[in-house]
């Protein structure tokens, strides 16, 4: 709607006497130590601290604060800021200087330039490996010091082929291997000589992997790689949120700052957290930042491969159509009847002693395999309804696909019991985010193919697509053509109606 975030109204207004102290220039700040410029952005004792917690290493208040209060604030001029389409504006040079081919260092940003235009996250990668080597001055060249070590990184991307294989997802496995070779593809001298591909610090998968993980999304249009705010970890439940003001194009040098803002009280001790997108599933959580929640997400699931080649199937055949007087939408080319699916778990959980409604309300991941299932409510499309074969058949293709992707699966209990045990233990982090995120994405695949079960076994209880179901549907197939046949004869021995002549068949 019309509402701004407690953020982006304080980075406009300048929040208060606090706000105004932070610096909304970058040009005194690039060559200062990291730890100077921390103290200007708000990093200071008494105030907000950097340490570990149960997230791993990330910001906490070092005293009471109120709602619409700001925490931190860094200038934009500090930060890499990217557009989708082309442009991008880095400490000490700005878009149009960098095009011009007459700023010193910033050689990968200005020798890519000149070859073709790069997706914004190789552009932003590309950059952060220049800030680093020192074209970002003093400061760049510190922080780098600070951003995790390759080593520290868990998201797929930059995991190797055993940690890959540990995932158990084979069709993530090999995205994330498809993307590494698209990056170096792109930008071939970035691959290392010494087949390292990039992965010590400083090398392109590196820089990927940062940029990935902590990058921000101002906007459908524009990214920023922003130090400091990225040590701020993600919750369900955040205290605080980022904001700027509004930023549609990069021209000249910009002005003013990203504020970490209050959302509600936060009391001296406790995290810092914002929230890195409301809608992420575990699986997208893990393949861009590297790590799962428990319990999972609010809009958890898994992607039923299935579905997705049926919608693209369908679109290809379908081509534009006509909107109907309720403008409504099609019904999706595989999905079961919600009413239907329910009343069938129900049921079951009724018979089992329990209830239904308890259930969805307290078990996270019945609600992330809901959530997973292309179920739909018949009345919020057109179309005649489905007929109960059609029904089974697609509910055995989910079926099949969950008991296909189930096959070979660890137990999550005991990898469950190996985190409980082995996890804190672990000096490899990337192993435990691994087993975390195949034993969670197993449990909903699970529910999922539970359910399913459920559900088949209710139409086939049913009769359906049994001899006699068919039989009987041919009887009334029949019985339907026949009571046509009769119509139609009924109306061409029908007088003519109100004055139309009725054309006679030839």
């Amino acid at each position: 709607g019309n509402r701004r975030s407690r953020a982006a109204a304080a980075a406009e207004a300048g929040a208060g006497d606090e706000a105004s102290a932070f610096p909304a220039d970058a040009t005194a700040l690039v060559d200062e130590q990291v730890g100077a410029v921390a103290e200007r952005c708000g990093l200071r004792t008494g105030r907000l601290d950097v340490a570990d917690g149960p997230n791993g290493r990330g910001l906490f208040a070092a005293k009471d604060f109120e709602p619409g209060e700001p925490l931190l604030a860094v200038p934009l001029g500090l930060c890499v800021l990217v557009e989708r389409a082309e442009a991008i504006s880095v400490p000490g040079a700005s878009w149009a200087e960098l095009t011009s081919g007459k700023v010193e260092g910033f050689e990968r940003m200005q020798t890519f330039h000149e070859t073709y235009p790069l997706p914004w996250s190789i552009r932003a990668s590309l950059a952060l490996l220049d800030l680093v080597d020192g074209s970002g001055g003093r400061f760049w060249q510190q922080y780098a010091s600070l951003l995790p070590a390759p080593e520290d990184y868990s998201l797929p991307l930059v995991l190797p082929d055993e940690l890959l294989d540990l995932m158990a997802d084979e069709t993530l496995a090999e995205e994330s291997r498809e993307q590494r070779r698209e990056l170096f593809a792109m930008c071939p001298s970035l691959a290392e000589a010494d087949g390292s591909d990039g992965l010590e610090r400083r090398g392109a998968l590196w820089a990927a992997a940062c940029v990935r993980s902590r990058g921000f999304a101002l906007g459908d249009e524009l990214f920023a790689v922003a130090p400091f705010l990225d040590m701020a970890n993600h919750t369900a439940r955040p205290n605080a949120e980022v904001g700027t003001q509004a930023i549609t194009r990069l021209g000249g040098a910009p002005t003013g700052n990203l504020q970490l803002v209050a959302t509600r009280p936060i009391k001296a001790g406790e995290e810092v957290t914002i929230s890195y997108g409301p809608a992420l599933t575990n699986e997208q959580l893990f393949t861009r930042y590297g790590f799962t929640l428990e319990p999972p997400p609010p809009r958890d699931g898994v992607a039923f491969a299935c579905v997705a080649n049926a919608e693209i199937r369908a679109e290809a055949q379908r081509g534009a159509e006509a909107a109907n007087e309720m403008d409504l939408p099609p019904r999706p080319p595989l999905c079961l009847d919600l009413l239907a699916f329910e009343a069938a778990a129900a049921d079951a959980e009724r018979r089992g002693g329990g209830s239904w409604l308890r259930s969805v309300q307290e078990d996270p991941v019945l609600k992330s395999a809901l959530a997973s299932l292309p179920l739909h409510d018949p009345s919020e499309s057109i179309g005649p309804p489905v007929d109960p074969e059609t029904e089974l058949a697609s509910a055995r293709e989910l079926l099949e696909e969950a008991t296909i992707r189930l096959d070979g699966a660890a137990d999550p209990d005991e990898d469950q019991e190996w985190l409980d045990e082995y996890g804190p233990q672990m000096e490899d982090y990337r192993a435990v985010a691994c087993v975390a995120y195949r034993a969670r994405r197993t449990r909903v695949w699970l529910r999922c193919q539970s359910l399913l079960a459920t559900y088949v076994a209710s139409l086939e209880a049913a009769g359906v697509g049994s001899d006699e179901y068919v039989a009987e549907k041919e009887r009334r197939k029949a019985e339907r053509a026949q009571e046509m046949a009769r119509a139609s004869s009924g109306w061409r021995d029908a007088p003519a109606v109100r004055g139309f002549r009725r054309r006679e068949s030839v």
